[in-house]
Parts: structure tokens; C-alpha cells; sequence
């Protein structure tokens, strides 16, 4: 058994995301709103980690109102997200910063009720390339991990695809529902711990 280091951006993915910490205007709750309405699956997640940014940075982010507002959007933004490794390095310091309230508070009440039911050690799957074997989101669909490797956003040319099976605690999990995809997002990528690695067959996956 492994354990997964942080992850490296796909070749798939845009450049690294920078995070502009320094910026005068103060980013409101509403502006915040507003600016995930009109965002797509690029445009979400620097939106989110900006507004974070701005306010740790200045110390602010403990207010309650502020941070379990932050952490509900997180939590519905996340599955339309397409370039979470490419905000990692952003996403590891937000996460190590969340406590499990926050982590419950990215859930809805149909996802809490579900995730109750799941034991301390959660058995789970990632359908990836070597490049970005480590990262934060999981399935704990077999088939859906298998599949995700060779979707055409996802793929990376002359890359090998793997379906790795892990072991992830329980402590350190979100569940999220609104994809069919029973994906599982790990927020400490250290903790995950790889008990199988097997090479996809593409033409079986399709």
C-alpha cells in the first residue's frame, strides 16, 4: 500500500491558478454570489479561492456567516469545477484550514444523511493518469472511475490510464450526490492510501 503525495496538473488542464491576495475591494457575500452565477467550470473555483484569499489574508475569514457561506458554495460549486488540480497547491492550504463543520457545511442534507452511513474507512476509486493520481476527488463507483480517464476533457494523449483503489478516512471526507457520480472528495490528499493500481482497458471502458 502507497500513500498519494500532492498532485501534479494534468496536460490537460489550464496553467496553475493565481490567487491575487493583495486586491483592494473587499469581495462581499453577494459579490461572491454573483460572480459564481455567471462563472463556468474554469471561472468557478478562482472565484471561490480568491474570495478566500482576500479574507484570510486580512483575518477575517473566522467570521461564521463568511466561512460557512464560503464552504456551502464550495460545496455546490465543486462538481462543475474542471480544473481543481490546477488550483491544488490554493485548495490543500483552505483545507487544512477547514475543520469538520466546514467540511460538513460543503454537504446538503440528503448528502450528510448518506455520508452518516458510511464506515470510518471509506474503500473508493480514481480513474487517472500518473500525472495526477493524487488528487482530491474519488468514486465510490468502480464503473464511473473507470470511464472518467477517457473522457475527452479528461484525457491526456500517449498517457497511460490507471483505476487505482484506496483507502480513505473517513474524518477527512466530503460526499457529494449531484453527479450520479457517488464521488467522495478527500481534503487530505496525504491520508489517501493506495491498495491497488490497474491499467485500464480503453476499449473495455467505453
Amino acid at each position: 500500500m502507497t500513500n498519494l503525495q500532492n498532485s501534479q496538473t494534468g496536460a490537460s488542464e489550464i496553467a496553475a491558478i493565481t490567487i491575487d491576495e493583495s486586491q483592494q475591494s473587499n469581495p462581499a457575500l453577494a459579490d461572491l454570489d454573483e460572480e459564481l452565477k455567471w462563472a463556468d467550470s474554469y471561472s468557478r473555483l478562482p472565484a471561490l479561492l480568491n474570495f478566500w484569499g482576500w479574507h484570510n489574508a486580512r483575518g477575517v475569514i473566522q467570521d461564521t456567516e463568511m466561512r460557512n457561506h464560503f464552504f456551502r458554495c464550495l460545496g455546490d460549486e465543486w462538481s462543475g469545477c474542471d480544473n481543481i488540480s490546477s488550483g491544488g497547491h490554493y485548495l490543500d492550504r483552505v483545507f487544512r484550514r477547514a475543520k469538520r463543520p466546514d467540511l460538513d457545511g460543503m454537504m446538503t442534507e440528503n448528502e450528510r444523511a448518506a455520508f452518516a452511513a458510511l464506515p470510518k474507512t471509506i474503500t473508493a476509486y480514481r480513474g487517472a493518469y500518473p500525472i495526477n493520481a493524487a488528487g482530491f476527488s474519488y468514486t465510490l463507483d468502480k464503473t464511473v472511475a473507470e470511464k472518467f480517464p477517457t473522457l475527452h476533457r479528461y484525457r491526456i494523449s500517449g498517457a497511460t490510464p490507471l483505476l487505482l483503489t484506496v483507502e480513505l478516512p473517513k474524518r477527512y471526507c466530503v460526499l457529494k450526490l449531484d453527479r450520479n457520480e457517488q464521488e467522495i472528495v478527500c481534503v487530505n490528499r496525504k491520508a489517501v492510501v493506495v491498495t491497488d493500481t490497474i491499467t485500464i482497458n480503453q476499449e473495455e471502458s467505453k
